[in-house]
Parts: C-alpha cells; structure tokens; sequence
C-alpha cells in the first residue's frame, strides 16, 4: 500500500485586528505562522495606536504553515496639545494709610 501526501495540512489565519505587535507575533507563532510588518496607516481612533489595523492573507483564510502574515500597525493621532492655562495673580487692594 503506498499514501501520497499532498503537503502539510493548511492552518488558518487567526485574527489579528487590534493586537499589538508582541501579541501578533506570539498568536501568529502558536499557529506556525511567520510576523512580519508593512508600515503604518494613520487612525483616528488613539486606541488603535501600535495595534493591528489590517493584515494579508486575511483572518479565517487558509495557508501553508510557516507562511507569512504581513501587518499594518495603527499610527494614532499626535496628542493634542493645548495651550497652558495662565492664572493673573491676585489684585492686592492698595491699602489707605
């Protein structure tokens, strides 16, 4: 009796959205699956600073194990910066002699 093999079985790719860096790394790893980084897109929303925003293949694909999932990190708004509130000193009353 011969068995062919038709390769390593496909993994899925997990969802990554909103994790960061580390995080994807470590999920992408417990899946045989390699990290790696594309760049930043800018996002409105600061929570998404440094987090996952987008990744190719797509999660819930099927893939080769050992293949690579590129990522997009989320590059949050600059921090608003107001101006420092100034308080006038206090009026002293002129005192009558």
């Amino acid at each position: 009796v011969v068995f062919l093999s038709s390769g390593p079985e496909p993994v899925e790719v997990p969802d990554l959205s909103g994790l960061t860096s580390g995080e994807a790394q470590a999920r992408l790893a417990d899946s045989d699956l390699r990290y790696a980084e594309a760049g930043t897109r800018p996002v409105d929303d600061p929570g998404l600073d440094g987090r996952v925003v987008d990744q190719s293949p797509s999660a819930g694909e099927s893939v080769e194990p050992g293949a690579v999932i590129t990522v997009i990190l989320g590059e949050g708004p600059p921090p608003t910066t107001e101006p420092p509130t100034t308080v006038p000193p206090p009026t002293v009353a002129p005192t009558q002699p």
